[in-house]
């Protein structure tokens, strides 16, 4: 028997049906994310709080100078000086 095929104002409907579901899916798991990361934040704040605790205040991710950031502004310096 012959099918009939669905109409384009059926065929748009459904379209728009998965397209809903979608960003409803989409919102949700951002959501979803962004609670997690709030989560993560918190849990790594507390670690640090808890090992600055332990080590009296000496804890690794008081603020320190990047060597690194030093030795690309000593080669910057360095490169322009030979170009000259």
């Amino acid at each position: 028997m012959y099918q009939q095929q669905p109409t384009l104002y059926d065929r748009i409907s459904k379209l728009e049906e998965t397209l809903e579901k979608f960003m409803q899916t989409s919102f949700t798991n951002q959501k979803n994310h962004e609670a997690s990361l709030r989560n993560l934040k918190t849990q790594v704040g507390q670690l640090a709080k808890q090992l600055s605790d332990q080590q009296g205040g000496q804890f690794s991710a008081n603020t320190q100078p990047n060597p690194k950031e030093q030795c690309k502004a000593i080669t910057m310096v360095l490169q322009f000086l030979k170009s000259l």
